[in-house]
């Protein structure tokens, strides 16, 4: 784990399969429940850790259509200036 350079929050990285570094929070994998698609609502970046990325909305375990995700967030959410490492 390393401080952002934009806020200092602890973070890692993980590389996707195109070869980029994404930085991510915490130091392990949680399980979330998204809806993949869907713009409404709380939005949620989830990245495995071989590197595939889910975008969806967090969703609530009984709702017909979700999938669990075992992952970590993207750091990019909840950066202070994600736009300064952006290209």
């Amino acid at each position: 784990m390393t401080p952002c350079k934009a806020c200092g929050e602890p973070i890692d990285f993980v590389k996707t399969p195109e070869g980029k570094w994404m930085p991510v929070e915490g130091d392990g994998e949680e399980s979330f429940q998204i809806f993949l698609g869907d713009p409404i609502g709380e939005q949620l970046t989830i990245v495995t850790e071989m590197g595939v990325v889910f975008k969806g909305r967090k969703a609530s375990g009984n709702e017909n259509g979700t999938m669990t995700v075992r992952g970590r967030l993207s750091h990019w959410g909840s950066c202070t200036h994600p736009e300064q490492f952006r290209k």
